[in-house]
């Protein structure tokens, strides 16, 4: 890949403002394994997609979050979102490919950073890149039966970690708490620095997934 954000992240060109679209979630669980970066995550990727990608805060971006009343002030103008899964279920990613990855149409392409535990796969898609062999994997259904693509567009998955693994949240270069990878993507820190601070033993793996093959090491990130 290019070697600095500026390379990489830009709006592409002739891009009518009003297409964009970005929706930001921030929610932890409330007992254990509970990550404190959440809501500064949503704060770092609002950030990134107003300054670098030319997103308008009123027309392009929607934040759903859990309330913190020391930022209400920041935050007034944003959505809450309280949901507990022990209470409502969790959410598979069988449903999200089905509401989110089915209606793609031609010319549309979703864009889904998952800073999350376990979310190697979250939106099902039918193709894993395999970083050490440099190539994409099949992730269809085995069965071949089950639909998991688009209605031909381009869905691609940004997941913090693989499906058995688990995210975490850092304080080690700012103030305040942020997850690992969307620190990295913001754009504020090279990977290899950051693992190399921690002497390698962040336990975390990045994943990317695609409903169509790409050339990773060549393709800009463009909105």
């Amino acid at each position: 890949m290019a070697s600095s954000p500026s390379e990489i992240w830009r709006s592409s060109p002739g891009t009518r403002t009003a297409t964009k679209r970005a929706l930001l979630i921030g929610v932890t669980y409330k007992k254990k394994y509970m990550l404190k970066g959440t809501v500064n995550d949503v704060m770092s990727m609002r950030e990134l997609l107003i300054k670098n990608f030319g997103f308008k805060e009123q027309n392009n971006i929607r934040v759903l979050t859990e309330q913190d009343t020391t930022r209400k002030k920041i935050l007034e103008s944003m959505e809450w979102l309280v949901r507990d899964c022990q209470a409502e279920g969790m959410i598979s990613d069988n449903e999200i490919n089905s509401l989110i990855v089915w209606p793609l149409k031609k010319d549309v392409t979703l864009h889904a950073i998952v800073d999350a535990c376990h979310s190697g796969t979250v939106l099902d898609l039918e193709h894993v890149y395999n970083r050490e062999q440099k190539r994409w994997e099949d992730n269809s259904p085995p069965s071949g039966k089950a639909r998991k693509h688009t209605d031909g567009g381009l869905a691609i998955s940004i997941s913090a970690c693989q499906d058995h693994e688990i995210a975490v949240d850092t304080s080690a270069f700012t103030k305040t708490m942020n997850g690992a990878l969307t620190y990295l993507f913001s754009g504020c820190l090279p990977a290899k620095v950051l693992r190399k601070i921690f002497k390698n033993q962040l336990l975390q793996t990045p994943q990317i997934s695609s409903s169509k093959p790409f050339d990773v090491y060549k393709k800009h990130f463009l909105l």
